[in-house]
């Protein structure tokens, strides 16, 4: 790929940050791991997460708060743990209920700050949980798991058929998730198709469209090492060179957050 360089300093908005994505920033980027203040906002943030964790694996008995919290322990501890697993468990029963009841099809997730930092967009309620809870099964080491490989199993098949899970655009992104961090299925045809459907998708400026979340798909195609995702990234990346501001940031809402998705794909395609 083409080598970039960036006009400002990207990693400035973490230096003090205590969110997980800042911490993550922190600690892998700016090597700020033995700095006492590091690990006093590392130690604070865990608790903050783990924190209200019901007795059925669940935060507040809800998918969404579920989801974030788990987000945020893949950003901090990276590794399943006793309350991580528990949660797992919940969001598979709520998934395979879904497939049984089928009556969330038509519901729509509508709180829009419920989705800040995280790699989902809002929209379809059964598309969201299902692609963030195969993402989330796949990077807390239950990739291999029959119950998961037949869920990415069944998604595979749709796409070749281009069913509802893929046509849905907000389906689409969350579904994608999924599909890039797993080892097996990040290569299988419903990638190929997908990236092949944003490749028609992409405009001259480099992103796709008013309805994908740009710094999203960008950081979803750096997970993957294919011809038609090389050659969309090059052209996004050249609207990101441009667009930095000159805090070293990107964009007005969720600038840390969009930055760390430019920055993980940038160092995922070895050009930061």
């Amino acid at each position: 790929m083409e080598k970039m360089t960036l006009h400002y300093d990207p990693l400035q908005i973490f230096k003090a940050s205590r969110t997980p994505v800042g911490l993550y920033a922190r600690e892998k980027w700016l090597k700020d791991r033995q700095k006492p203040d590091w690990r006093a906002a590392f130690e604070s943030t865990l608790a903050l997460l783990y924190k209200g964790q019901s007795a059925n694996g669940s935060w507040r008995h809800s998918v969404t708060m579920t989801i974030r919290q788990l987000f945020g322990l893949h950003l901090t501890i990276r590794q399943p743990t006793p309350q991580i697993n528990k949660a797992l468990d919940w969001l598979l029963d709520k998934v395979q209920r879904q497939f049984h009841l089928n009556n969330d099809r038509n519901k729509e997730i509508t709180d829009l700050q419920m989705f800040e930092q995280l790699p989902f967009v809002a929209g379809r309620r059964d598309g969201f949980l299902l692609g963030a809870t195969l993402f989330l099964a796949s990077i807390f080491d239950r990739q291999n798991h029959p119950q998961i490989l037949s869920l990415y199993q069944l998604l595979n098949e749709d796409a070749q058929e281009n069913q509802a899970y893929w046509r849905d655009l907000t389906c689409f992104n969350n579904i994608l998730r999924a599909f890039v961090v797993h080892p097996i299925y990040a290569t299988k045809g419903a990638v190929r198709a997908a990236v092949g459907r944003l490749k028609a998708l992409q405009t001259t400026v480099g992103d796709w469209g008013h309805q994908l979340p740009f710094y999203q798909i960008v950081n979803a195609l750096a997970h993957l090492d294919l011809p038609q995702a090389e050659n969309q990234l090059q052209r996004a990346f050249r609207y990101i060179v441009e667009s930095q501001r000159p805090d070293g940031a990107w964009g007005t809402h969720q600038p840390e957050w969009n930055t760390f998705l430019v920055v993980h794909a940038l160092k995922n395609k070895n050009l930061f």
